[in-house]
């Protein structure tokens, strides 16, 4: 663990300012989804698809930059990383047509796979009890990004700024218009991105002090999943995401479609869920033990997705379904990090918090396409797998609980 106690707050600090930074750029993107299915004449599948390929590579990608941090340091990933990320939001905003799109949000995927390296990262400066508060610390901040990043979306994509813009610098004709309101968010993005990697090339020091150039992956994987606790979290994490992603998006375009919600409102809303989420990582891990705060996450969500079986109709009953999954997703995903934490060396750290990273993005792919379809068929039926899904989430914590709870 780094010392003094000064240097490792203030590394905590700015850890911080740049996960907040990223998730900005990613949350700003949330808004306009169901602009951009108007704009590219793209059904739910197409959307889905979008979102799945930008998790396909994270997929890959993310326990390949877990190892590289383990063995060349966190700092080097996590620099390179944000500077490819502000290339591909920058990309996406260039591109016009559903096949740059998609190619774009591929690349996208690759070099947004450092949110486990960031984590590790906070790992290597905290004691083995402070694990689950760093983590809660770094979560909060990726939720408060989601706070302000759906927010600035919305407001960006907003018909009185994208005139405003129009109307000072570009005088562009009112069919191209359109179009480009679905590019500002993601040129911003694309700003901030590399606002992120400044800060990180600047003020972040190299945390890994058990760096080798000798790594034997095969050993590595071969000790992590002699436990057996690491399948019952990887389970759960798949799971979990499987049920995120399609809240995430298709609630979004629900709201859009059936509320008459314009992109303000709905990013206003994307706020409100992400600042329940924030404030219960920040507020709760003090509070409840690992596994009692998973349960209870489970719970929620399975709350949540029951009140949208009988309430989809309600603009509040969706709000109150919302908070029960904001409190859900702050209390399960930070503990579920911290307990995997706990069963990995320090050499290894990197890579065994990538690989559960790769178990949310799996579920993240699996999502957004299958639960898309089932959108499609009906939104009706989505609330139904919803239930269903967080329903096998608490039999795979019974399944395995005495594993999780040993």
């Amino acid at each position: 663990m780094l010392e003094p106690t000064s240097i490792t707050n203030n590394l905590k600090k700015w850890l911080f300012i740049v996960v907040l930074i990223d998730s900005i750029s990613f949350g700003i993107i949330l808004p306009i989804i169901p602009i951009l299915s108007i704009t590219l004449n793209l059904n739910s599948f197409h959307i889905g698809l979008l979102l799945s390929i930008f998790a396909f590579f994270q997929f890959f990608t993310t326990p390949f930059l877990g190892f590289l941090s383990d063995k060349f340091g966190r700092k080097k990933i996590i620099i390179y990383s944000l500077l490819g990320v502000s290339f591909s939001y920058l990309l996406t905003g260039l591109s016009s047509s559903f096949i740059f799109i998609l190619i774009a949000r591929a690349l996208c995927g690759i070099f947004t796979s450092n949110f486990a390296v960031v984590l590790a990262s906070g790992i290597d400066i905290s004691g083995y009890k402070e694990r689950s508060k760093i983590l809660g610390f770094l979560g909060a901040s990726y939720g408060i990004g989601f706070i302000i990043g759906p927010f600035i979306g919305g407001l960006l994509s907003s018909p009185h700024i994208t005139h405003t813009i129009n109307n000072l610098f570009l005088h562009l004709p009112s069919h191209q218009l359109n179009i480009f309101t679905t590019k500002i968010p993601f040129y911003f993005a694309s700003i901030i991105s590399f606002i992120a990697f400044l800060f990180s090339l600047f003020k972040i020091k190299e945390t890994n002090q058990n760096l080798t150039s000798s790594i034997n992956i095969k050993n590595i994987l071969n000790n992590i999943f002699k436990t057996k606790q690491i399948y019952g979290y990887m389970s759960l994490s798949i799971f979990l995401f499987t049920g995120y992603s399609a809240i995430q998006v298709f609630l979004i375009i629900y709201l859009a479609k059936f509320f008459h919600l314009n992109n303000f409102m709905i990013g206003l809303i994307g706020t409100y869920f992400a600042l329940i989420v924030s404030l219960t990582q920040l507020l709760l891990p003090k509070y409840l033990k690992e596994n009692i705060s998973i349960l209870i996450g489970i719970l929620l969500a399975i709350i949540g997705s029951l009140i949208l079986d009988f309430n989809a109709n309600s603009l509040s009953f969706i709000i109150i379904s919302l908070s029960c999954y904001g409190i859900a997703l702050g209390l399960i995903y930070p503990n579920i990090n911290s307990k995997i934490s706990k069963i990995s060396n320090t050499n290894n750290l990197g890579i065994t918090l990538s690989i559960n990273q790769m178990s949310a993005i799996l579920g993240q792919s699996i999502g957004p396409i299958f639960l898309g379809y089932i959108y499609y068929l009906s939104p009706s039926y989505l609330w139904l797998s919803l239930s269903i899904n967080f329903t096998i989430c608490l039999l795979i914590f019974i399944l395995f609980k005495k594993y999780i709870k040993s």
